[in-house]
């Protein structure tokens, strides 16, 4: 389940806040900062606005934007107005909901085994609240499509892995990925691989990056009129291992759709940071590692007994470099 963020509360032309009343009006802004997908199956299409907590407990919730997400009809009609408070459960806008379950081939869904038990309970109260795990056998989700969808956006994903691992280009993979949704699958099936990189997209806290048409990269050195935001992801870095002067930074803003930065102006920014392939290999030559063979658009290093598959870009994306030598790190203590 994708972690998002709805961003502060819209502003019309003049600044000053917009009003959601009816709440269906919310429904474009939320398009705009959230993509057109279920926050809670991330099934894409035939939303609605939801409240997090039902109007129905706190109607002075009705028309707040901070109470807004989008349901598909399957998710928001199993949830209703069950529970009465965000109390007790873990949610999309506010935890990291991304590693609190596990997504398998055959459309199944779990909630992880390895949380700690106060989060589990809330993961699996969450699970329950939106019938995550409903599947076709049982009566009671014979007309729930997406375990259904899942399932088929699986063979999908795998189907493009092997097509991009055979030098079909990441932007194909990428668009695909959009126009299917079920993100959480896409990174499962693509874990750990080159996709990584263009899924910078993926990462940016403010919004879905499936909605992102076109990315701006702008130099650190031309700096937006207002800061950007630093995806908060960058602060949990530990900067005294991997060399963590080897990277640089290039700022991604959004450069179309409503409610949008243009331009420089860029207020919704993300700073995301890469490194040099040359400084990676460098990196994975001081550990043992040597060229194996070339594959693809990959290059294969081998420590003599494992492999691992380093990308040929110029730059290669901070999370997947970090990957990378963890991997190679481990390989070299056992």
């Amino acid at each position: 389940m994708r972690r998002i963020d709805r961003g502060p509360w819209p502003v019309d032309g003049a600044g000053n806040p917009k009003k959601f009343h009816p709440y269906g009006k919310a429904k474009a802004d939320l398009s705009g900062r959230l993509g057109e997908y279920c926050n809670y199956c991330e099934r894409p299409g035939d939303l609605h606005v939801e409240h997090v907590v039902p109007r129905s407990h706190r109607p002075d919730l009705e028309d707040e934007w901070s109470n807004f997400l989008f349901g598909c009809r399957n998710c928001n009609s199993i949830k209703k107005n069950r529970n009465t408070s965000r109390d007790g459960y873990i949610w999309p806008d506010r935890d990291d909901t991304q590693a609190a379950f596990e997504y398998f081939p055959d459309g199944i869904v779990r909630v992880r085994i390895d949380l700690p038990g106060s989060v589990r309970t809330k993961a699996a109260k969450l699970f329950d609240l939106v019938g995550l795990g409903r599947l076709p056998i049982n009566d009671q989700g014979a007309k729930d499509p997406r375990w259904r969808k899942r399932r088929e956006v699986w063979r999908q994903a795998e189907i493009a892995r092997r097509k991009f691992e055979e030098g079909a280009d990441i932007d194909l993979v990428i668009m695909l990925a959009r126009a299917v949704g079920f993100w959480s699958v896409w990174m499962t099936v693509f874990a750990n691989d080159e996709i990584l990189v263009g899924v910078a997209l993926m990462e940016r806290d403010e919004f879905d990056p499936f909605v992102l048409p076109e990315l701006v990269e702008t130099s650190l050195d031309v700096l937006p009129v207002e800061p950007p935001r630093v995806s908060r992801r960058l602060h949990s870095l530990s900067l005294q291992e991997d060399r963590a002067d080897e990277f640089t930074g290039k700022i991604l803003c959004g450069n179309a759709g409503a409610g949008r930065a243009s331009g420089l102006s860029c207020p919704y920014a993300t700073v995301n940071l890469f490194m040099k392939r040359r400084a990676l290999e460098k990196m994975l030559r001081e550990r043992g590692w040597k060229l194996l063979r070339h594959r693809g658009r990959h290059d294969i290093r081998t420590d003599g007994g494992l492999e691992e598959a380093v990308p040929r870009h110029t730059e290669i994306n901070e999370r997947l470099v970090r990957a990378v030598l963890r991997r190679a790190k481990k390989a070299s203590a056992t």
